[in-house]
């Protein structure tokens, strides 16, 4: 070997030596020391007494959509004003329908008189079966078709299902609607409850029942909860669990959105 080629194979492996020396040193100072402290965990993770986040959620609420083909005559209350059960939310123009209801009962009687002539006969012996039992048939449509329009004009009127407040209104009156679409949504702001996600290690000791509290930050109160249903699925991507948790007391005071920390009683191994 030349001594051009020497010194080029001496400076190629001081290069590759210096390289591999500040890839280590980088490393070691990346890695934090416990020389200190052998025992020490490198991460550490919330307990339950750090508190999770908490969401008020209603426990009853519901989207009403039209089922008919209709003109609105009235829609409320306003948003934000409550009403009680049986209250009429929603009445449609339904004379189109009452027409045909009047039409079907009048059709009913025509078929049930003609069955009761077609039986009368064959008793008589001057009517075939065959007739009576068309007439028959022709007795059970009309009765099917009364009872269908008796089922749309059952839908000619929406009452409130509980107690509640308007949330939102998404039609006016005087507005046609067709069946599926949303109308007026409602809540039932008495009974609320606190949605919490949870860590899923959690499990081995966080059971129904379980006493919390939970510290709403818009109006800076606390509330005690108890743990009403825990999650049948852990979430594979966050480890975690839904927690829901029925709210004691609040009155009017806590409204659905409202957020803040639930508490948990230092009681995991």
């Amino acid at each position: 070997m030349n001594r051009l080629a020497r010194r080029v194979a001496v400076v190629v492996t001081a290069a590759s030596w210096l390289t591999a020396a500040v890839s280590d040193r980088v490393q070691a100072q990346a890695q934090p020391s416990n020389a200190g402290n052998p025992t020490a965990p490198s991460v550490s993770t919330p307990g339950p007494e750090d508190g999770v986040r908490a969401l008020i959620v209603p426990r009853r609420e519901a989207k009403l959509s039209s089922q008919i083909t209709a003109r609105i005559l009235s829609i409320g209350p306003e948003p934000g004003a409550p009403f009680v059960k049986g209250a009429t939310l929603v009445q449609f123009d339904c004379r189109g329908y009452q027409a045909e209801h009047r039409k079907a009962q009048a059709e009913l009687l025509a078929a049930s008189r003609t069955y009761e002539n077609r039986r009368q006969l064959s008793e008589l012996n001057s009517g075939s079966l065959l007739e009576l039992d068309l007439a028959k048939a022709k007795e059970l449509e009309a009765r099917a078709s009364l009872e269908a329009v008796l089922a749309t004009l059952s839908e000619c009127t929406i009452q409130a299902p509980f107690d509640g407040r308007v949330v939102n209104r998404m039609t006016n009156a005087h507005e046609s609607v067709t069946p599926g679409t949303p109308l007026i949504e409602i809540l039932d702001e008495r009974d609320l409850d606190a949605k919490i996600i949870v860590p899923s290690r959690w499990l081995t000791w966080l059971k129904s029942g379980q006493a919390l509290e939970v510290r709403i930050e818009e109006l800076d109160i606390s509330f005690p909860a108890r743990v009403r249903t825990v999650g049948s699925r852990v979430d594979p991507v966050s480890q975690s669990v839904e927690v829901t948790a029925g709210l004691v007391g609040g009155g009017r005071s806590l409204k659905p959105g409202m957020s803040g920390i639930a508490l948990f009683p230092k009681i995991a191994p």
